[in-house]
């Protein structure tokens, strides 16, 4: 009975965040670049900090996407992206900037990526560098078809060996504060796109 009554509170729980996944446009013919978005709205009344999702070695949340046409995965590819692979530095102070602070009932984009071509099945992904760029050279327009988009936002805190010592990392206070307060788990999304021949 007290199990029962633990869950039907735990399922009425609102979600302080809610993830979108907003695709420009939603329909298009083959060979158009799509825009895919993943943008978090507050939906608590207190701010929330959100992790930047920028891969470079420092404090960071992830976020991406997963493409797929009739039940299969799809490599997609073919432009820009809101966190692309940095150079590793070696400073790993943390400033307030590393953090998205949204306020109640606001939203915002946590990442973004463009794409127009697919890899050909069949073709599994190199682990080499200069593999890697040939790989994407077989890349080719979007089939027709309607396809399944997935969209992921995550950050979890470093293990506590991780947030000090000397390859530990430095908070500024405001950063400090965010990090203390940030959101922690996984949140995703699903939308789907449209393209003709």
């Amino acid at each position: 009975m007290i199990a029962a009554a633990l869950l039907a509170v735990a399922t009425n729980v609102k979600p302080d965040l809610e993830l979108r996944l907003v695709l420009v446009p939603a329909s298009a013919p083959s060979g158009t670049v799509v825009e895919a978005n993943l943008v978090v709205k507050n939906l608590s009344k207190r701010p929330i900090p959100l992790t930047r999702a920028v891969w470079d070695g420092g404090l960071c949340a992830r976020a991406w996407i997963e493409v797929f046409l009739d039940g299969k995965r799809v490599e997609v590819t073919g432009g820009d992206s809101s966190s692309p692979y940095l150079q590793v530095g070696e400073d790993f102070q943390v400033t307030s900037d590393r953090f998205h602070l949204v306020m109640p009932g606001s939203s915002s984009n946590v990442y973004w990526i463009k794409f127009d071509r697919s890899i050909p099945s069949g073709s599994p992904r190199p682990s080499g560098k200069g593999d890697y760029s040939k790989w994407l050279k077989t890349a080719l327009p979007l089939s027709a078809g309607k396809y399944e988009i997935r969209g992921y936002y995550e950050f979890r805190k470093p293990d506590r060996h991780e947030l000090g010592g000397e390859n530990g990392y430095e908070f500024t206070p405001t950063a400090l504060n965010h990090f203390r307060n940030a959101f922690v788990g996984k949140l995703q999304a699903t939308g789907s796109l449209s393209i003709t021949k």
